[in-house]
């Protein structure tokens, strides 16, 4: 809920899925809170659910997940922010930190930006990237978007886990990965 346009907060529960697989969170319950002015926004969330993950070790135990988050524009330059911690039965090993950081200068209708982004865990499990791009708006609901990724993935030590090296499903054979991408990135 929004009060005078400056802070709100909301409730939510439910259940996340997981692609095609029987896995999900499931009794998620959680609280996001936030704030807003004219050139930035903080917002910040808890929540809590239940791995169901039937013939797996992790089924019923309990995934937590703290988030913070934040946006800012100052004229042209602007700046993205998130950071997330993620436990599950307070498992040490299983401890996961993620995050992002974002900043672009916008000329006219064209962003110009650089993130670097990183996730690891415990574990040794993790990965790691620096990515450049540009975003062209051709219209209040449409854009363009290029973007090249050098990622450094790190192997993931569970043997015969769903991703083999960073978010790769197949361990990549090598230190660094490019990647390039496209997109056309419309609203209805």
């Amino acid at each position: 809920m929004r009060v005078n346009g400056i802070f709100w907060r909301s409730l939510f529960f439910g259940e996340v899925k997981f692609g095609e697989s029987h896995q999900a969170i499931s009794k998620l319950v959680g609280v996001k809170l936030g704030a807003a002015n004219d050139s930035s926004e903080f917002q910040t969330s808890v929540a809590q659910g239940r791995v169901d993950a039937p013939g797996h070790e992790l089924d019923g135990q309990t995934k937590r997940i703290i988030s913070a988050g934040m946006r800012n524009e100052w004229g042209s330059l602007v700046s993205y922010f998130e950071y997330a911690v993620s436990t599950l039965n307070d498992e040490e090993e299983a401890r996961t930190r993620a995050g992002y950081i974002t900043l672009g200068y916008y000329l006219g209708d064209t962003l110009p930006h650089v993130t670097y982004a990183g996730f690891d865990q415990k574990s040794g499990w993790g990965q790691k990237s620096v990515a450049v791009g540009v975003k062209h708006m051709l219209n209040p609901t449409t854009a363009l978007k290029l973007e090249w990724q050098r990622i450094s993935p790190q192997d993931n030590p569970e043997p015969g886990a769903e991703m083999a090296a960073g978010l790769f499903a197949e361990d990549p054979g090598k230190e660094r990965v490019n990647a390039f991408s496209f997109a056309i990135d419309v609203v209805f």
